[in-house]
């Protein structure tokens, strides 16, 4: 029998039904969540700084950042998701951190994120661990978890460790994207 978590290679379980000894193999750990404080120290070590609430504050010029609308359909949302990584480069870790929620509970559904959570073995609360860093060939897990952000109208920061790229997201249905490598050309449509 055979199972599979996201992010991480399918087990194998021998004919008795028991797990293998995990010391035996080559399982690359996946999906990190982190505390504020963890992420507070990843931040200073990928010298991205952090304001007086201890929140990513990154620096770019206005010629490196270009803001917009998160748009109302969640179709559209979903859409300028995938248009916006685009410009986040690959290759590196990534943080992604979430400030706030519960502004508009109306539009959100916390249960879904925390059931969305435990696939990836994660059972603290959102408010015990806001924060996951994602190694390079995660991207696709990096852009999922953004996707609530995007979607819920959270505050969603998503930072490379190169600390040249910072995608936010806003719960004023806002957000902007800044890079020291060329962006997108245009603006996304709302």
């Amino acid at each position: 029998m055979s199972y599979f978590a996201p992010g991480a290679m399918s087990v194998v379980l021998s004919t008795n039904g028991t797990w293998p000894n995990t010391t035996q193999l080559d399982i690359k750990p996946f999906m990190r969540a982190f505390t504020k404080s963890e992420a507070c120290e990843w931040c200073r070590a990928h010298n991205v700084p952090l304001d007086d609430r201890e929140r990513p504050q990154v620096n770019f010029a206005s010629s490196q950042s270009r803001d917009f609308k998160i748009p109302v359909d969640t179709g559209r949302r979903v859409a300028l998701l995938n248009e916006l990584f685009h410009s986040v480069p690959g290759g590196q870790e990534i943080l992604l951190w979430f400030t706030a929620w519960g502004v508009w509970p109306s539009c959100e559904r916390v249960h879904m994120f925390e059931r969305f959570r435990d696939s990836y073995g994660e059972h603290r609360s959102l408010s015990d661990a806001p924060a996951y860093v994602f190694s390079p060939t995660e991207r696709e897990d990096l852009m999922s978890f953004a996707g609530f952000g995007i979607l819920f109208l959270w505050d969603c920061h998503v930072i490379t460790a190169n600390a040249d790229t910072w995608l936010f997201f806003s719960h004023d249905e806002i957000g902007w994207i800044c890079s020291n490598q060329p962006l997108l050309t245009g603006k996304p449509t709302d």
